[in-house]
Order: structure tokens, then sequence, then C-alpha cells
């Protein structure tokens, strides 16, 4: 009998115990870095969450490219030393290759200050760079040149334009005020793992142009 009672009581402890743990409160909004020296588990700030609809909204855009257009999701680390969920508008043959890219970029913590479609500055690609925003589909042509930007096919992506602006052989930046200092916070060089990761999928970096230089920008076809 007193057996009996011991295994009575013991089924109790254990019936309590797991409704306790299943009675705890979800954590929303985290994320787990599993490839960082410690895996952690942090509150994310969530700056964008727009449907494709409303990031496309405001633009005219050929009906070709925009049925190959999707919003991607992408948590990074930004300069606030928080984690940020931002969003890039892109053609979907590059959707995975993005996210796979942006979440080796988040275990590195490589920092990048905003990650918005580029429909938030109004579609102007100057207010957004002024604004150090992350931005991948703009439907423009080449500056100063009437060639479609492999930007209007969202196969590019610019990372950071004010810490990594684009540099013209006489020297000028854009966005304008801005400069290249390989030591600030955010910028991209030859030899930061930026760089590795984008070319392990096969992107190309402006910052290897020849005469020109476009710190900034990532491209799946090198232009």
């Amino acid at each position: 009998m007193k057996s009996v009672n011991k295994l009575f009581i013991l089924l109790s402890a254990l019936v309590i115990f797991t409704q306790c743990q299943n009675s705890q409160p979800e954590q929303k909004y985290t994320t787990k870095n599993s490839e960082a020296d410690s895996v952690k588990t942090e509150v994310t700030i969530v700056d964008s969450r727009l449907t494709l609809e409303e990031a496309l909204r405001g633009k005219d855009i050929p009906d070709s490219i925009r049925r190959n257009l999707t919003i991607v999701s992408v948590t990074h680390f930004g300069y606030d030393n928080k984690l940020h969920i931002g969003q890039l508008v892109c053609d979907k043959s590059v959707q995975v290759e993005l996210s796979s890219i942006f979440d080796s970029l988040l275990s590195i913590r490589f920092p990048i200050e905003s990650v918005r479609p580029i429909s938030n500055f109004g579609w102007s690609d100057d207010r957004s760079m002024a604004n150090n925003n992350t931005s991948c589909f703009n439907y423009r042509t080449i500056a100063h040149s009437s060639r479609i930007s492999q930007h209007a096919y969202g196969r590019a992506i610019d990372i950071n334009p004010f810490q990594n602006p684009y540099v013209s052989t006489s020297g000028n930046s854009q966005p304008e005020m801005a400069s290249y200092n390989p030591d600030a916070k955010g910028t991209i060089t030859q030899s930061s793992r930026v760089v590795e990761i984008f070319k392990h999928y096969g992107w190309g970096w402006g910052g290897n142009w020849r005469g020109s230089k476009d710190y900034q920008h990532f491209s799946k076809n090198g232009r």
C-alpha cells in the first residue's frame, strides 16, 4: 500500500511540473543566432511589416517585372547593437539566396542601419541613400544613363550607402557628403566577410569595378 501511495505522489508531481512548463508565456519577436560564437535569444525590433502590394504602391511597374517580385523579411544587427527585422523587395529567383546571405551577415553581426522598401522614401534613391537605407528593388535606370538598372529587376542590393558611397572616377561621391572610410562602422572593404558571403552565392561587388567604385552595391550579374 505504501508503494502505491509513493507512486501516486510521484505521478501527481510530474503532472504539476508539466502544467507549469506549458503555462510559460510565449516570447514574441525573438530570433536564435545558432551560428554565432554563443547562442543567444534576443528581442528584435520590427522596422517594416508591409505586404508586397503596399511596398509596390505609388510606382508604375511593368507587369513583366511586377509578377516576378516578392517581399522577404530579414533580421539584421543594427547600429544600435540591437536586432531588427526589415524587408527587401526582390526578384523571386534570388529570394532564398538573400535570406541565406542575411542569415550569414547576422551571424557575424555585421551592422546595417536600416532595411526598408524604397517606397518608404517616395521611390527616391537619393532619399533612401541619405537615410543610410539598405534596399534592393527600385524600378529605375542606371544613374546618368538610359539603361535599366539591375535594381529594376530586384537582383541588386545597396548596403549602408552612407558608409559605402558610389565614387566616380573624378572623386565625386553619392550620396552627397558621404565619404569612404574603411574603419567606419558598417563599411564594406575588399577583405570584408560581407564580400566573401555575397561572392559565395555568385553576387559581384561594385567595389571591384574598374574606374568608378560603388562600394554599397552587390548584384547577381556583377553590374
